[in-house]
């Protein structure tokens, strides 16, 4: 459960991007990194708010702007582990779990220890069909890349993507309350199955990509999952007003899988409570 959030436009403010970085610390603590079209890719084995207090100075862009809060999941908590992965001139982010990452990757020669690193991989293999692509990875996936081309590509499978409008551009997240509280407007949760380009902070172009063949659920608890998140009972569910066939779906998931879903469709809302500081960058670097 990571955490992605970024901008395309043609002035994004540090600021925001800082408070979307802290606001998505919640979804991976394990580790940050940043990528800019105006510094490149930075970062490290820390926390969002660590990173920030050391990386502070980084958080510019020209147009683009991509961020990544890791959950560590496939691969050991390293920096090169870490997000954004490059290969040729794909840059990407990656939020979610993808199962067959390592027969992915032995299509292109490559191994790899993280599962995120396929799909970039992939792009970067076929950069003009990735509707094509797409399909054949299978696991949830929410998505930001760049083809260092100027624009900025967007696409989710499951996991959430938000997006909302400033007056210089459009910001995203993987929480929706972290852009009520850069003050977006417009805001509202991609559609599924779509990559959505942006040039400049806007939307010009959005591709249909068809679903993959085998749709799989992963366990959050084969991971770092506490014993006591066991999900919802059936009869929570019925109070909270799903349907039988709702139901059905949702006992498939683990409980992380269960409150985005739920909150994905109105039933649960999420509430985020961060507190915004910006230690001094020299006691991080002295």
């Amino acid at each position: 459960m990571c955490g992605i959030f970024g901008f395309s436009g043609t002035k994004a403010n540090n600021n925001k991007l800082k408070i979307l970085a802290l606001y998505n610390e919640s979804r991976g603590g394990d580790a940050t990194g940043i990528y800019s079209d105006k510094i490149g890719v930075v970062k490290d084995k820390l926390s969002a708010d660590d990173f920030i207090a050391y990386y502070s100075s980084e958080f510019r862009a020209n147009n683009i702007f991509m961020g990544h809060t890791r959950f560590k999941t496939h691969g050991a908590n390293t920096i090169q582990n870490a997000h954004p992965f490059i290969y040729n001139d794909v840059i990407g982010i990656h939020n979610g779990i993808i199962s067959n990452y390592q027969e992915i990757a032995q299509a292109y020669n490559q191994k790899i220890e993280v599962d995120s690193q396929c799909i970039f991989l992939a792009i970067a293999n076929n950069p003009k069909n990735e509707e094509i692509i797409l399909p054949e990875i299978i696991g949830a996936m929410a998505i930001g890349y760049t083809k260092s081309d100027g624009l900025l590509y967007l696409y989710r499978r499951i996991n959430p993507i938000f997006i909302g409008y400033s007056k210089y551009g459009m910001y995203f997240s993987s929480i929706e309350e972290s852009l009520i509280a850069i003050e977006c407007s417009k805001i509202r949760l991609l559609s599924e199955h779509i990559i959505y380009t942006f040039n400049n902070g806007k939307m010009i172009n959005q591709i249909n990509v068809n679903k993959p063949k085998i749709e799989e659920y992963h366990n959050w608890y084969n991971y770092q999952i506490d014993d006591d998140e066991i999900g919802y009972d059936y009869e929570s569910l019925v109070e909270l007003g799903l349907t039988d066939n709702q139901i059905r779906k949702i006992e498939k998931l683990n409980f992380y899988e269960q409150e985005e879903y739920l909150i994905q469709h109105g039933f649960l809302y999420e509430s985020v409570e961060t507190e915004f500081s910006y230690p001094a960058v020299k006691s991080y670097r002295n």
